[in-house]
């Protein structure tokens, strides 16, 4: 090195008395690149122009550069030159965040597609009910369903314009997102439990929550039965109770106390003559009988009384892919995490009260 300049100095934080003279790669050059500053060199040696992205030590850090080597005369072998440094690091930053988030964007609209698939397969079972009986109600649940595959599309590509999995947050009520999020699964014979204060608002994107809440619902109802194997298994036998528009809080659910559980009489079918309840029993099978709701001193948890989630894959099932269903896709939970990440949430998977499944979310 025969001269630096003042930028030089400032940016790889040497001064000039102390590399001039020196072989400069010693001081700025990362150990894992040296193989590609000794090619660089003998580029040099030749009289070769050289135009290259590097990565270079300096001052505060590796960062990336733009590196041109203009050797004195081309052609000329050892005949010296100058090397131009130009910082491109913010610049890449920009496009590996960039990269980073069309991926997440790709990953999201590939796991909601799944979601729309409920809604569709909604409206067809209706619209063949409808031909069969000639009955105009079931026509008006396809249009509700119809409705709200349209409001998840426009949702969406509205937030991939923005470059955003959720949109703007509000307060909204726990209760009313989980009541309208439980009437877009087919629960059968489940019932859903809210220890929820009456006025227990979250800030959230309402539509997302919503999402959240029916992809742990579904999870809970279809995968919620341990047959003699031991492996859950989707339930065949549904009744939906289905809401075309937000559901009011006492739409279609048994409402829990604002404890953390509820008494004994609390929500449960009726009872039997030994003083058990049919769900009681159910549940002593290890079938899903109730999911609940409720809050938490840091944000709130979704809890069935299901098998529960082994726990060696508690930290597999948000895993795109992961099902232990032969027919499943392993969408319904990776949707979870995602969106609880974009409201800044952390979720964790452990085991509730009675053995089940418990979503717990720290907001």
């Amino acid at each position: 090195m025969q001269r630096v300049n003042s930028t030089f100095e400032q940016v790889f934080g040497y001064a000039a008395d102390d590399v001039v003279g020196e072989n400069v790669d010693e001081f700025i050059v990362p150990p894992e690149r040296d193989a590609e500053a000794a090619a660089f060199n003998e580029t040099l040696q030749a009289g070769t122009n050289l135009r290259a992205e590097v990565q270079r030590a300096t001052a505060t850090g590796v960062r990336d550069f733009l590196l041109h080597v203009v050797p004195i005369r081309l052609d000329e072998t050892n005949a010296g030159g100058y090397a131009i440094y130009t910082d491109v690091t913010d610049q890449r930053e920009r496009e590996r965040e960039l990269r980073r988030q069309n991926e997440r964007l790709d990953e999201f609209a590939s796991i909601v597609s799944h979601d729309l698939r409920n809604p569709l397969t909604v409206a067809s079972g209706y619209l063949d009910l409808a031909r069969e009986t000639n009955d105009d109600a079931n026509l008006e649940k396809v249009d509700a369903a119809l409705g709200r595959m349209e409001r998840l599309v426009e949702n969406l590509l509205r937030l991939a314009r923005k470059g955003q999995i959720v949109g703007e947050t509000t307060p909204v009520e726990l209760r009313t997102v989980a009541t309208e999020a439980w009437g877009h699964v087919e629960t059968a014979d489940v019932e859903l439990v809210l220890s929820l204060p009456t006025d227990e608002t979250i800030d959230a994107d309402y539509d997302r929550l919503v999402d959240l809440l029916e992809n742990l619902f579904r999870n809970s109802v279809e995968h919620g039965v341990r047959p003699a194997s031991g492996r859950s298994a989707s339930g065949d036998s549904v009744k939906r109770s289905f809401t075309s528009s937000r559901a009011e809080p006492d739409d279609s659910v048994e409402h829990g106390s604002t404890n953390n559980r509820t008494e004994s009489g609390d929500s449960v079918e009726h009872g039997s003559t030994d003083g058990r309840t049919e769900s009681a029993d159910a549940a002593t099978d290890g079938e899903v009988t109730t999911v609940r709701v409720e809050t938490t001193d840091g944000g709130f948890a979704v809890e069935d009384d299901g098998p529960g989630i082994p726990e060696g894959d508690r930290e597999s099932v948000f895993e795109i892919g992961y099902t232990t269903d032969d027919d499943g896709t392993g969408f319904g939970l990776a949707i979870v995490p995602r969106i609880a990440e974009a409201h800044g949430w952390s979720v964790a998977v452990t085991a509730g009260v009675d053995g089940g499944a418990r979503f717990e979310f720290s907001v």
